[in-house]
């Protein structure tokens, strides 16, 4: 096994109905660069807001024989890629191999617009590489006199909002669920 870095799990949501539906999978970095090349008909069978049925996971599954190990599924968010490759006894999914790749654009226009949006701006055919993920920099310890105002309370107390990642937010992008508040801020709206 590779060596962990410090983000070493993700949510797999495999429902993009229901986003409650997830398992939590170890990360195991890629260790080489791999290009997939896409086309057309990997985005015409594509499902919108979807990470295991979008058009970059049919092409990984169509193009299976490229890839330097084995897997059981493929799910793509906006700019992480990761493959299954562990299941428990009960066939649950355990470990993943994660990639960073080049197409965060192409999936908003597939999320927010659908696959007829990808082929009418020719961004069907198309190579899609993954990059190794890096492990996160390791960042100096800062002084307090850098920032004196460091320990200064703040002035304006401001609602927090959940923050969709990962799948929730490419189904909210393409609209399969609205994203609820947090319970402070519709008590303070009411």
């Amino acid at each position: 096994m590779a060596k962990k870095f410090m983000n070493n799990r993700v949510k797999f949501q495999y429902n993009e109905h229901n986003k409650d539906a997830y398992y939590m999978l170890t990360v195991v970095p890629g260790k080489e660069t791999i290009k997939l090349p896409r086309t057309a008909m990997d985005v015409e069978t594509a499902h919108k807001g979807a990470v295991v049925k979008c058009m970059n996971a049919n092409c990984a599954a169509r193009n299976k024989v490229l890839m330097p190990f084995d897997y059981h599924y493929a799910f793509f968010h906006k700019t992480r890629a990761f493959f299954v490759t562990k299941l428990s006894k009960n066939g649950q999914p355990v470990e993943c191999v994660g990639y960073k790749h080049n197409n965060s654009r192409d999936i908003e226009v597939h999320d927010k617009m659908g696959p007829k949006a990808i082929l009418a701006q020719g961004l069907a055919d198309k190579v899609i590489t993954l990059s190794p993920l890096l492990p996160p920099r390791k960042r100096k310890p800062s002084d307090d006199k850098a920032r004196p105002n460091r320990n200064r309370p703040a002035t304006i107390k401001r609602p927090s909002r959940a923050v969709a990642r990962g799948a929730a937010a490419r189904a909210i992008d393409a609209g399969l669920f609205v994203p609820e508040l947090h319970e402070k801020t519709l008590k303070k709206a009411a």
